[in-house]
């Protein structure tokens, strides 16, 4: 699974496209300001956006649900910590992932590629990562914010008048290449689905 921090339709549609011959996309409207921590926590526990100040979540949520599943569900993290990571509790996160690898990604750092831990030159690091998934029979949850500073950062240096975004749309066309570049992996392990979500977008405001 790959959450994606502010990656609207207007730029998914290719990926989707690309993967449309065996795959399902739901769109899934969320009342209620879009605001990460509050659509994350939604999209956790199937409840309405409350918590918007990002706090950990207490209650029951759907990873917490596959810990209690008979058969033994072994998930990784990496990512930054802030803030999906950070949903679960610091306290809980080795209850609930079998390995955590927080990864930091400084604004002050000009990333070409969101995921940069995987797809900013460390490929062979990315494949290696699978290959141990896939060896060890367990699955994957990344996050990366890069995608959604860069777009908040350009949208708001051009104000409610600007409607050229050159930044974001090459930010873009990368992660789009990056995510389709997972196919050939996929097609051959087959027990793996590739789940691709985000919490919001942006308009001409940021």
């Amino acid at each position: 699974m790959f959450v994606t921090d502010c990656w609207p339709v207007t730029y998914a549609k290719e990926v989707l496209d690309h993967y449309k011959e065996h795959s399902v996309s739901y769109a899934v409207d969320i009342p209620g300001a879009k605001y990460s921590h509050a659509i994350y926590t939604s999209y956790l526990t199937g409840q309405l956006t409350t918590n918007y100040e990002g706090k950990a979540i207490e209650g029951d949520h759907w990873v917490r649900g596959m810990k209690r599943s008979p058969a033994e569900f072994r998930m990784r993290y990496i990512g930054p910590e802030w803030s999906f990571l950070a949903m679960f509790g610091k306290e809980n996160y080795d209850s609930f992932f079998t390995q955590v690898r927080i990864e930091r990604e400084s604004l002050d750092t000009p990333f070409q590629h969101p995921y940069p831990f995987f797809f900013e030159g460390n490929w062979q690091f990315f494949n290696e990562y699978l290959e141990s998934l896939r060896s060890s029979g367990e699955s994957l949850v990344a996050h990366s914010g890069v995608f959604d500073h860069r777009q908040h950062g350009e949208h708001r240096g051009l104000g409610p008048s600007g409607q050229d975004f050159p930044l974001t749309e090459r930010m873009a066309r990368i992660m789009n290449v990056d995510f389709k570049s997972l196919k050939p992996w996929l097609d051959r392990n087959p027990d793996y689905a590739l789940v691709l979500m985000s919490d919001h977008g942006t308009d001409e405001y940021g």
